[in-house]
């Protein structure tokens, strides 16, 4: 086999439909016909075959880049192709971007599904040094966007498979969607078309970066979870919400952790896992809220989920999951039919899909005299597929295909067989229970969730004991032995599913609902709690903002959602933006009756938009939320409360990251040292092991008392980046009392292009980086500052930025203003001590940077090698 070993610059564009591919099969086993402009690969054998490219290539560069994936091809039969680079999938017709790390060895496989074929006519793989965003490319017409979890099928043909004749039925009726597949592990993007359904597979970054796009009025989930109520919380809040549920949603605690249904608190089985209480929340939110549309699939789950978590959800409907009668028609069975067992299952896992039931159930049926009369196709495909199907190879009569069917087949096989076996422990698997219902298969399976009132188990008697195979045989005795009773239970099963799961009845009921919501504008949530503008409010909120036009109005949404938003005043400090800031800030100030207000200035910078909202604030207290972070509207609202009676000079309280790449929040700082709501001496808790661990009272935790900042007379420098560190200094002048409540406020939004915490900003900005340290130590070593809180700064505020600006001047190879800086920063003894503890006790980057400085050194300078080889010492030695 030969290796092509090639550089970015020589890679070019690699066309793999020019290469033969090797397979070592028999004739009988696959086809392949090269021709002019593409292949046809032909499996012809009843097992999944894969083909590998005979010469893989290494890209031998050094560091991360990106691979752009395309594939163009076509199905003939079955259920198509997919290609694999590196194990990871690319359906046909798609573009995948994916990062690779060099060197790195690209094997390209394509495996293709028993008795299917395709025509291939380019792969193509185009190594690139910068990422290709797929969400540029999306549908732009799209005003639906339909949020789904990766559930691959027919070997990645589609990857969000069981959604696809939903959004098929949507299509036809003329709504204009996008479907995103999201799963928290990708860390690749995949872009295709099938059928006419634009499919993005990707991360919760990109869904964020889809729901910005502000196109969509309609955002329709299924299987909404935590992570994505994280993510609609800060991203969807202006835009008509439909939920699909179809279980796990809302009945976690049930169907995560025991095999029966249990489902009230009383019964054994249930969870109290106390990582439940947040779901709890985010469930309690999203059902009172008017914009958020809940669709159940069975009454069951709706009346479970009500009793589960104790809510009463203000918009909701039953719609069953859709059977399209065209795709799986009614077939009349024959008495013979009984004998034709049919299993359609995943073999990922034991217990989920209750393989493990199936194949124990056929072994107890071995052992009944008429076992040879019954014949048993079992499909499906999965890592445990050959542990579980070990115990039924030796039956002549079970006939195992190891293969995934599409969905335009399964209807032929319904035809050709009697009997669907489905049991399940936990997921009622109802879309498959009922499609073979409704084309007049008897469906043997579970007494789990709602499958007794679909399969009409009070007439029917067709659903067993979860954990007992025993039973499950003795249904299928039952049936083999009473042909009438087969038939019957045929006919009722069928017409039932017919009249419950029909288009008209499910999909055509959604799709009103998307049409009839689709252009009513999202009222602000705030109306409700609009009064008139305090005369001296209890809270001042600063929203500093420049060019922030696509996050301000989130931000002040969020600000005003509450009812104690009259007792606030939003002081929009308008830096002199060139986009449509003062405009959104105008427009609120309006809406809000004054609440909001708008101060348009200069631009000066982040500091300067501190020190005028502390020179206009009539607040009792004082706080700021930049223009594009926005708060828990529920957590301000009892912040505003507790103001009203608290005395501190400081209230702290919570703040979590939101990253543009993370769909859940992190904590920014903890204060559990803290008692809440205990009036605490600041200088009590300065002291190590007693007090403030790495962080402080920082910008986006803190709600100082006006007077205290007033007094303190400071002014933020202007133009000036990091300034938030002078403010946290700054402001500490004059604090005698903190009081901590654990309430969390800020949402501080990390990733977006242009932040000051990212990499290619502070290569620009190390100067002022500088000058802000050096501004926080020469105005606090000598302005009235006590010593315990001069302690605090230098340890809390300095030394981290002292660790920073050592970083960033290695990083940049600046070792001659690294020396410069050092010899400033050890002309304030207690600043520059702080500094050094820190990097010895981090043992990190700037540890190694100082170390190596002291190499570079050797033999120059006495005096400034003594003033690093001192530095290095105390890190080391102390």
């Amino acid at each position: 086999m030969n290796m092509m070993m090639l550089h970015w610059d020589e890679i070019g564009i690699v066309d793999l439909s020019a290469k033969e591919w090797n397979h070592g099969l028999a004739s009988e086993q696959i086809e392949i016909l090269n021709e002019k402009v593409s292949y046809v690969i032909r499996n012809k054998s009843s097992e999944r075959v894969e083909l590998e490219y005979n010469s893989p290539f290494t890209v031998v560069d050094q560091g991360e880049g990106f691979l752009s994936i395309h594939v163009d091809g076509e199905i003939i039969e079955g259920a198509g192709i997919c290609v694999y680079v590196n194990t990871y999938p690319c359906p046909l017709s798609s573009t995948v971007n994916m990062i690779i790390n060099c060197p790195v060895k690209l094997d390209v496989k394509i495996s293709i599904p028993a008795e299917s074929s395709a025509r291939i006519k380019k792969i193509f793989l185009h190594p690139k040094k910068e990422k290709t965003d797929l969400v540029k490319d999306c549908n732009s017409d799209a005003d639906i966007l339909v949020v789904v979890p990766e559930y691959p099928s027919s070997e990645n043909l589609y990857v969000c498979a069981f959604a696809h004749t939903r959004n098929l039925h949507y299509l036809s009726k003329g709504l204009k969607i996008q479907v995103a597949s999201i799963s928290e592990n990708n860390w690749y993007q995949t872009s295709y078309r099938i059928d006419g359904v634009d499919v993005l597979q990707g991360t919760y970054e990109d869904l964020k970066s889809l729901l910005e796009r502000k196109q969509y009025k309609v955002v329709v989930t299924h299987f909404v979870d935590q992570h994505l109520m994280s993510i609609y919380d800060g991203y969807a809040m202006n835009k008509q919400m439909v939920f699909i549920c179809h279980g796990p949603e809302t009945t976690y605690r049930i169907l995560e952790n025991v095999a029966r249904p249990y489902f009230t608190k009383e019964k054994p089985g249930y969870s109290l896992d106390p990582a439940y209480v947040q779901k709890d929340l985010w469930v309690q939110k999203y059902a009172s809220m008017e914009n958020v549309h809940w669709i159940f699939v069975s009454e069951w789950l709706k009346k479970t989920a009500e009793e589960l978590i104790g809510i009463t959800f203000r918009h909701s409907d039953v719609i069953h999951n859709t059977i399209d009668e065209k795709s799986f028609p009614y077939k009349e069975k024959s008495e013979e039919d009984r004998k034709k067992i049919l299993v359609i299952r995943r073999f990922d896992d034991v217990a989920y899909h209750s393989i493990d039931q199936i194949t124990l159930a056929i072994r107890e049926l071995s052992y009944k005299p008429f076992f040879k009369e019954l014949s048993f196709e079992i499909y499906g495909d999965g890592k445990f597929y050959n542990t579980l199907t070990g115990p039924l190879r030796e039956y002549k009569n079970v006939h195992l295909h190891r293969t995934f069917i599409p969905n335009h087949k399964i209807q032929y096989l319904h035809a050709e067989n009697g009997i669907m076996m489905l049991p399940s422990r936990h997921d009622a698997h109802p879309v498959s229970m009922c499609e073979a219902a409704s084309s007049g298969m008897v469906v043997v399976g579970s007494r789990v969730t709602s499958n007794a009132y679909f399969m009409d188990n009070d007439h029917n008697h067709t659903l067993a004991d979860p954990e007992s195979p025993q039973e499950l045989a003795e249904i299928i005795e039952r049936l083999y032995k009473c042909p009438e009773e087969f038939l019957a239970i045929s006919k009722r099963m069928s017409d039932r599913i017919r009249s419950l799961c029909s288009v008209k009845q499910t999909v055509d009921r959604e799709i009103s609902l998307i049409q009839k919501i689709k252009d009513i504008p999202v009222q602000k949530p705030w109306d409700k709690y609009l009064m008139e503008p305090s005369e001296l409010p209890v809270l001042t909120i600063v929203v500093p903002a420049y060019n922030v036009e696509d996050y301000l109005e989130k931000c002040l949404d969020s600000l005003l959602n509450h009812k104690n938003a009259g007792k606030t005043e939003i002081l929009v400090i308008n830096d002199g933006s060139t986009d449509q800031t003062a405009e959104i800030g105008n427009e609120y100030e309006r809406l809000s009756n004054g609440i909001v207000r708008i101060i348009n200035k200069e631009n000066g910078g982040h500091g300067s938009t501190i020190n005028r909202g502390i020179q206009e604030a009539r607040g009792i207290y004082f706080r700021l939320i930049d223009g594009d972070d926005w708060v828990n509207s529920e957590a301000l609202e009892e912040l505003v409360d507790r103001l009203e009676t608290e005395t501190s000079d400081l209230v702290l309280t919570g703040a979590s990251y939101a990253y543009k790449n993370k769909a859940d929040y992190e904590l920014v700082a903890s204060y559990d040292m803290m008692h809440p709501g205990l009036a605490y001496h600041f200088e009590d808790l300065v002291y190590e092991g007693y007090g403030f661990q790495r962080h402080g009272p920082i910008l986006s935790t803190s709600n100082y008392r006006t007077e205290i900042l007033r007094r303190a007379g400071f002014r933020i420098s202007e133009k000036k980046p990091y300034v938030d560190m002078e403010f946290n200094a700054f402001s500490l002048r004059y604090v005698r009392t903190v009081t901590y409540y654990p309430l969390d406020i800020y949402r501080y939004l990390i990733g977006r292009a242009g932040q000051t915490v990212s990499v290619d900003f502070w290569k620009k900005k190390y100067k002022d980086h500088r000058y802000v340290l050096m501004n926080i130590v020469k105005n606090t070593a000598d302005n009235g500052f006590s010593k315990a809180k001069l302690r605090y700064i230098n340890e809390h505020i300095v030394a981290q930025m002292t660790d920073s600006q050592v970083f960033m001047y290695g990083q940049l190879g600046l070792w001659e203003e690294l020396k410069d800086f050092l010899r400033e920063l050890q002309q304030y003894p207690n600043a520059y001590r702080a500094g050094m503890k820190l990097i010895r006790e981090t043992n990190g980057d700037s540890l190694r940077i100082l170390s190596q400085l002291k190499n570079r050194n050797a033999g120059k300078d006495n005096k400034l090698r003594n003033i690093v080889s001192s530095a290095v010492r105390r890190i080391r030695n102390r």
